[in-house]
């Protein structure tokens, strides 16, 4: 298992302004990242940044395999 972290303000504000179904959504996504960091669909941009495609929405991320955190 992974722990997924939202790091930043940015990150936390750009989620609250979401509507209510896209936020469920994203988080859902975010949660079932734990189990598995790279689902069908992700795309590896450089030195452990991912992008991955949830709706109309893109979302980057990192994943630390030493610390096994995202």
């Amino acid at each position: 298992m992974y722990e997924v972290r939202l790091r930043s303000r940015r990150v936390r504000r750009e989620l609250s302004a979401l509507g209510r179904g896209d936020q469920e959504r994203v988080l859902d996504q975010f949660e079932s990242l734990s189990t598995e960091p790279r689902p069908n669909g992700t795309v590896k941009l450089e030195d452990g940044i991912y992008r991955l495609r949830i709706g109309n929405f893109r979302v980057f991320y990192l994943i630390d395999e030493e610390r096994r955190r995202i």
